[in-house]
């Protein structure tokens, strides 16, 4: 239950944000399918997931594969409404690398044909860490949301989801450059993981980010 609270803590901001931005709705982050037989979860009035993929998952067989089938329709038919975020490749030789937007947009059609009840995304997870291929390259970034819209006009789309380093001005120069590289494209609702503001009992960050874009975050 500690374990929930905290990750609830973390979360609750990103999960899904709402149409008015002065409501709050609460989600759970986790990659585990097992997470709907736990009643400690399950009986909590939570009703939203958030799962992150590699953005190749649906292509080919494979253990992400296998792991997003049972995790995801487990969600669906259990009523929870889910939020997918990509990442890099499931691929070893391939995770530090960024892929082409073909190859990128080859991965997510994919993966939505495959969920189609699956219509709230996220690009890519955290794009200005360098645990992520993205980290350096925020037009590449960019360029996986505006190929996202493509593959997806409908689905809720959240821009530039970010982490929020100790160093808060790097991720407003990463945002930046990110938005600049989208052009006229002004998305209305963007992603912040603030760990080292809530960590720090601060919000130096989170006010930085929210300075930085436009929409709600």
């Amino acid at each position: 239950m500690l374990r929930i609270a905290i990750a609830l803590a973390a979360l609750g901001g990103l999960a899904l944000a709402p149409a008015s931005a002065s409501a709050l709705e609460i989600g759970m982050g986790n990659e585990t399918p097992a997470l709907f037989s736990v009643p400690q979860f399950t009986e909590l009035p939570i009703r939203k997931v958030r799962y992150v993929a590699a953005y190749d998952a649906a292509l080919g067989d494979s253990f992400e594969r296998q792991q997003a089938d049972q995790f995801l329709r487990t969600a669906n038919a259990m009523g929870y409404e889910v939020l997918v975020s990509f990442e890099h490749s499931r691929l070893r030789s391939r995770a530090n690398r960024l892929p082409s937007t073909a190859a990128y947009l080859r991965g997510v059609r994919a993966f939505m044909a495959r969920y189609p009840f699956v219509r709230i995304y996220s690009p890519w997870d955290e794009i200005n860490d360098c645990s992520q291929p993205t980290c350096r390259d925020p037009k590449a970034a960019a360029g996986y949301y505006l190929a996202m819209r493509r593959a997806c006009p409908r689905c809720t789309l959240i821009a530039g989801e970010v982490l929020d380093t100790t160093d808060p001005q790097q991720t407003v120069r990463y945002l930046r450059a990110y938005q600049q590289a989208l052009g006229r494209v002004r998305p209305k609702l963007w992603g912040l993981h603030n760990y080292s503001d809530v960590n720090r009992f601060r919000s130096t960050g989170t006010r930085a980010v929210l300075k930085a874009v436009d929409g709600a975050v």
